[in-house]
């Protein structure tokens, strides 16, 4: 078996972690995980970087998430006639808001 291939097995098994689960494997975990292979302290440092990037991507998109339902429920309790679109202005990401019904306005009247 690869390198490659074992450490997309590595992210599958690790990707229910959280970032603090991941923090706290251990070089000898690591090591565990390539039994055939005489790793390099430098190797297994790099994989556990690896693993922790990967785990902190899975948490701040589920974070982003969360903010974004948590927006629009907020948005739909408060003012329940609107309509919103994500959108982009000047290279940027926004949401348009208009009343229900109502198509949006645009920039250029």
């Amino acid at each position: 078996m690869s390198v490659v291939s074992k450490f997309n097995q590595l992210i599958e098994k690790y990707s229910s972690l959280t970032y603090q689960q991941v923090a706290g494997i251990t070089a000898q975990q690591v090591r565990d995980e390539f039994p055939d292979a005489r790793l390099s302290s430098t190797f297994v440092k790099k994989v556990k970087t690896l693993l922790l990037r990967h785990a902190e991507k899975i948490e701040d998109q589920s974070n982003l998430q969360r903010l974004k339902t948590q927006a629009w429920d907020w948005l739909q309790a408060n003012f329940p006639d609107i309509e919103a679109e994500v959108t982009r202005q000047d290279g940027r990401p926004c949401i348009l808001l208009w009343p229900k019904g109502r198509p949006p306005e645009s920039e250029d009247e």
